[in-house]
């Protein structure tokens, strides 16, 4: 998580959950549009899902509400299918398990950094992505199809975000 975010609070009432960041602490901005803040605000919106808006609270308060939510949510689906594509994978040969493309390390990888940095995440997924489609070895045939599978499914969730977010820019407060 990000060093800036240690000081939150959720404030549960009958009009939802609400994260209250204390940002007076923090070295960053105190605004989503910066990669600290986001990364810290989102490992926080991660870990304590449901929430229905967002009070950063730093000299000024900064209000987040549903439309941003439903933002991180959608990245947070993202995580949680990198998740899911992480556990529901054995591999069984002993190659495997030291191969850079086992599904189980790939996609916690892709998960790590979809929490650390998002631009990280994507250059990590084009060189994952990259490299299962340059596999020629018969024995992993099985494997890089379905995490190539794996893949494509990640890259139409995160098209359909960023074709959302081209059509609800500035909208999100």
């Amino acid at each position: 998580m990000s060093k800036g975010c240690k000081k939150y609070n959720v404030l549960r009432d009958e009009q939802g959950n609400t994260l209250v960041v204390d940002c007076k602490e923090c070295d960053g901005e105190c605004n989503l549009s910066s990669p600290k803040c986001f990364s810290g605000v989102f490992n926080i919106f991660v870990s304590e899902y449901p929430i229905n808006s967002i009070v950063l609270s730093g000299f000024f308060e900064r209000k987040y509400g549903s439309k941003a939510c439903s933002i991180l949510e959608s990245l947070r689906d993202v995580v949680i299918s990198l998740e899911s594509m992480a556990e529901s994978r054995t591999m069984n040969r002993e190659e495997c398990k030291k191969c850079a493309l086992n599904p189980r390390v790939m996609f916690l990888a892709l998960r790590n950094a979809m929490l650390e940095d998002i631009s990280e995440f994507y250059k990590r997924f084009i060189l994952y992505a990259q490299k299962v489609s340059k596999v020629s070895d018969i024995e992993c045939t099985e494997c890089t199809l379905r995490s190539g599978g794996d893949l494509v499914y990640i890259h139409d969730m995160m098209e359909r975000l960023r074709r959302r977010l081209r059509t609800e820019a500035g909208d999100f407060v």
